[in-house]
């Protein structure tokens, strides 16, 4: 995941794109998220980190919640662990009935209708209104693991 992710940022500090790798996984198996796509998720809504959109990195928002357009900055979230969870939660709620198991940190959870995403592509027209969103995740796991 490291080497993917510096191939596509290579100004990236290893060290803190490995930390964020290690809290993407933590954070997913807590809550029964594919952390794969998550990361992903995290790879488009971000730039790679590179965060060239209405979202700053300061935010700590690696998934764009509450950016609806270029002039919306989005949610701001205290610290990486806190944006990663309230990433994870978000997605858990799309594809899940289940409870969140950690502190409840996604103000958006519950504008989600639960249960509603099975596979990757079907976040398009839901998390965002690109028609090729869900593609272009899958995509980027294709990449990721030389597919």
């Amino acid at each position: 995941m490291k080497n993917f992710f510096i191939r596509y940022n290579s100004d990236a500090d290893e060290g803190m794109v490995k930390r964020l790798i290690k809290i993407y996984i933590i954070e997913s198996n807590r809550e029964g998220v594919n952390y794969e796509i998550a990361f992903c998720q995290m790879c488009l809504e971000t730039g790679f980190l590179k965060f060239e959109g209405s979202v700053s990195k300061n935010q700590h928002n690696y998934c764009g919640l509450g950016c609806i357009d270029m002039f919306s900055g989005g949610d701001w979230f205290a610290s990486m662990e806190e944006g990663v969870r309230a990433h994870i939660q978000h997605l858990k709620a799309y594809a899940s009935f289940e409870p969140v198991k950690s502190p409840m940190v996604d103000p958006r959870f519950n504008n989600v209708k639960r249960g509603t995403v099975n596979i990757v592509t079907e976040l398009t027209g839901k998390w965002a209104s690109d028609p090729e969103y869900g593609q272009k995740i899958s995509s980027l796991i294709n990449r990721m693991y030389g597919l």
